[in-house]
């Protein structure tokens, strides 16, 4: 048993946690520091290290300042993240006409300010330390789905490929499920509309990966360029020569003109349209159309995260976290529940009184 399970584990506190991405697993290092015993389970295999080449969900992440600092509390070694983003991380934005809009250009240190970093690779960096650190009150579940939410049982149902389903119990649910939350589903259904704060994006995306003709054209360090379109933006971004992928960010009705064939517009936007953009960049995204790809909700504006549990006061520290106030939990006894982005993780520490 590792030193910190010893430490600080303590019977009869189970918390489930639906979702086992970048936020469902640091949060179940935050909560296991408190004692809890965590059981995270998730729909999707475990993630790799790095996406395949034909994974057009496959997209990179900023985790600031503010998600950094969590993943230090959280003792998560970053440093093979970091060791990846080369000098320096440069981004910068462009209009239509080509004309640069914003730019910033920060130095990598041991300690920087922010990485880029693929959604699965992170999320595969924590589980590890999770397991790592706390390797008997901390257990993950891949391919396995939340199905259901009984909160007068305080009970989930799960479910294995749709054949076997099973219910297991909880004192605290927390609920970072994804744009299609069952945990904030379950919630709406109890809860007043006006206490659930649910943004959803207009635009979907899609991305591939490219390989320039000439290595040398690629930076040897992180990069992040969003060139703009009449109807969109093409995404290019990368750490080196080797790992470089463009998107394209487009209206859902766009999206369904492409999957459908009828592209001629598009490709004619795309020619015309961001002059900043890398030819190998422009002939990728144009292939990537060609090809009829799948497109995806856009991740970074869907808030994820909610809690469940009998007393559950002050969770989650965040800029953009909503607290149900005195009325809701009057409404709802006694239930608070909170939001906040995947991938903006908490800003302090995942502070649960104890009960």
């Amino acid at each position: 048993m590792a030193e910190s399970d010893a430490a600080i584990s303590r019977p009869g506190r189970t918390a489930v946690v639906s979702g086992g991405g970048p936020v469902g697993a640091v949060t179940a290092i935050l909560l296991a520091k408190q004692g809890w015993n965590v059981q995270v389970y998730d729909l999707a295999c475990l993630p790799s290290v790095r996406p395949a080449q034909q994974d057009h969900r496959a997209y990179r992440l900023t985790v600031a300042s503010r998600g950094l600092r969590v993943l230090k509390l959280a003792n998560v070694n970053m440093d093979p993240i970091i060791a990846t983003q080369g000098t320096r991380f440069e981004a910068a934005m462009f209009k239509a006409n080509g004309r640069k809009s914003l730019s910033a250009s920060i130095p990598m240190t041991p300690d920087p300010p922010c990485v880029r970093v693929f959604r699965d690779e992170i999320a595969l960096r924590i589980i590890h330390e999770a397991q790592r650190l706390f390797p008997q009150t901390i257990k993950f579940h891949h391919s396995i789905a939340v199905t259901n939410v009984d909160f007068e049982r305080q009970l989930v149902h799960l479910d294995r490929d749709g054949s076997n389903t099973t219910e297991v119990g909880y004192d605290l649910l927390v609920g970072a499920d994804g744009a299609s939350s069952v945990v904030r589903s379950a919630l709406q259904q109890i809860m007043p509309d006006s206490y659930i704060r649910r943004y959803r994006h207009k635009q979907v995306y899609s991305m591939t990966q490219v390989t320039p003709s000439d290595p040398a054209e690629i930076p040897p360090h992180a990069v992040f360029q969003a060139h703009a379109m009449k109807d969109g933006i093409v995404l290019w971004d990368g750490r080196s020569s080797t790992d470089c992928r463009v998107g394209l960010a487009v209206p859902q009705e766009l999206a369904d003109a492409i999957r459908q064939g009828r592209i001629d517009n598009i490709i004619a936007m795309l020619q015309s349209s961001g002059r900043s953009l890398p030819d190998y960049a422009r002939k990728a995204v144009i292939e990537l159309v060609k090809s009829k790809p799948d497109f995806y909700p856009m991740p970074s504006w869907t808030y994820l995260s909610q809690l469940h549990g009998p007393r559950v006061a002050a969770p989650l520290t965040h800029s953009l976290t909503h607290r149900a106030t005195s009325s809701c939990a009057d409404a709802c006894k006694p239930c608070n529940m909170h939001i906040m982005t995947s991938y903006d993780l908490p800003s302090q520490s995942l502070q649960v009184p104890d009960w």
